[in-house]
């Protein structure tokens, strides 16, 4: 624009490129700056449209074509959205005050009681994130503690009560303010992929803290437990979806990329006479191509599988207490097989690091959510305790039950959480998306 007022200072021509200038900042708020289908194959959103024109002019009017009421009007107006606003309002007023001091490593180990002239600096450093923080003293203290074992938490590391000279706080620590406003600006512009709007229900999992946060507005419930989504090599995707169909008792088809690097492996070391036990012991059976026939597993010559190799059979886990998917399995309408579900290792859930599965979600409290979902069907507690496998029962069968009404579901990789008292968690970009939304809004401006 500069440069037009330089080359041509037409009136008419300014008011035109002013007029376009306003017009894609609306549409950077309300949709974002970049498109999500130029980014990584595991992010599967959409650019969204800009506004209808009815719906536009509506807003203009309802503004009396006041620009920044205007510019607030077009952003995203769901929780999430102004979740991570609060965070970019709290860390800007941080850079401005100048309270996101230096803070220099301790060499020594720092835990309840201990003295050192960094653990002021760290306390206001907390301050500044909104942490409980009362004293501005060089003593570690109980708030003290408990709030270096919230970060640790949230960066997939024991929360032990410490901080060690070599710790890993010390580099959350050493992130400047503006970083970690680059990263809520990266996690905004995740969010405005969303709709604008959220429907009354839905369930919104966070990919990089590992938690499902499920919201009844009408009802004015929510429900939130923790997950375990896929690491970064198998990531779950970014995506929107719809959960439609609850299963109790699930079996479980091993996909082809498990079955290749994880299964095949295991069985390669077998004798052939281990082959036939280690099926029967895990309630495995092999299948052919149209789970029409099974095909007995010593006849099949393991040894020389290979990723390479024509796929002519699938591996099928029996529904039972242990199977991998647990004793509930909840269906997506996706068309890559990511879908929620329980899990055999339910001693995972207590570990700070859950980015370990292959891509699906696995869920802490899977009857809990089975039940919500089922309410308005014969499906209630009872029945539905009374259905799933307990431990030692003989292999079942799948009972499938539909939902009434599909539920929408919106899996984000946010690296930031704000809490409902103002408290911003950051963690660690394990998928490395905001590296690449922020080098695309450099390009892009």
């Amino acid at each position: 624009m500069e440069e037009v007022f330089k080359k041509n200072s037409n009136s008419l021509t300014l008011r035109a490129l002013a007029k376009r200038s306003f017009l894609l900042a609306l549409d950077n708020v309300a949709n974002g700056s970049v498109n999500p289908e130029e980014l990584t194959p595991d992010i599967k959103f959409k650019r969204k449209s800009f506004v209808p024109l009815e719906t536009f002019k509506s807003l203009v009017v309802s503004t009396n074509q006041h620009p920044e009421l205007l510019i607030e009007k077009m952003a995203p107006q769901n929780i999430l959205y102004k979740s991570v606003q609060a965070g970019v309002r709290t860390l800007y007023n941080s850079c401005k005050n100048g309270t996101f001091a230096t803070i220099k490593p301790s060499r020594k180990l720092l835990k309840i009681g201990s003295q050192d002239s960094s653990v002021a600096t760290i306390k206001m450093r907390l301050k500044a994130l909104n942490y409980n923080i009362s004293s501005n003293n060089n003593t570690v203290d109980a708030e003290f503690v408990k709030a270096i074992n919230t970060i640790k938490w949230t960066l997939r590391e024991p929360p032990d009560g410490t901080i060690r000279p070599k710790d890993i706080l010390w580099k959350y620590f050493a992130v400047s303010c503006t970083d970690r406003l680059r990263q809520l600006q990266a996690d905004l512009e995740k969010v405005r992929w969303l709709p604008q709007r959220l429907e009354d229900r839905f369930i919104f999992l966070n990919l990089a803290l590992n938690y499902l946060a499920l919201y009844d507005s009408p009802n004015n419930y929510m429900m939130s437990f923790r997950t375990i989504n896929g690491r970064a090599d198998r990531r779950t995707p970014t995506m929107h979806d719809h959960l439609y169909q609850v299963v109790l008792n699930p079996a479980w088809i091993v996909p082809p990329t498990i079955f290749l690097e994880d299964k095949v492996e295991e069985i390669k070391k077998l004798r052939k006479d281990q082959i036939r036990p280690y099926f029967e012991s895990k309630f495995f059976e092999v299948w052919n191509l149209d789970l029409t026939a099974t095909i007995p597993p010593e006849t099949i010559d393991w040894k020389s599988i290979t990723p390479e190799s024509d796929k002519t059979f699938y591996i099928r886990q029996k529904p039972h207490y242990m199977n991998t998917l647990g004793v509930t399995k909840f269906e997506l309408s996706n068309p890559d097989s990511i879908y929620l579900h329980d899990t055999n290792q339910r001693d995972l859930f207590v570990e700070p690091n859950r980015l370990l599965s292959s891509g699906c979600i696995r869920v802490e409290r899977p009857i809990e959510l089975a039940e919500y979902l089922l309410k308005g069907t014969e499906w209630d507690l009872s029945l539905i305790q009374n259905t799933v496998a307990k431990p030692f029962d003989p292999p079942g069968k799948p009972t499938k039950i539909k939902l009434n009404s599909p539920m929408a579901i919106y899996m984000i990789f946010l690296t930031s959480q704000t809490s409902g008292n103002g408290t911003v968690y950051f963690t660690h970009d394990e998928y490395n998306q905001n590296n690449l939304i922020l080098s695309k809004l450099a390009a892009a401006f």
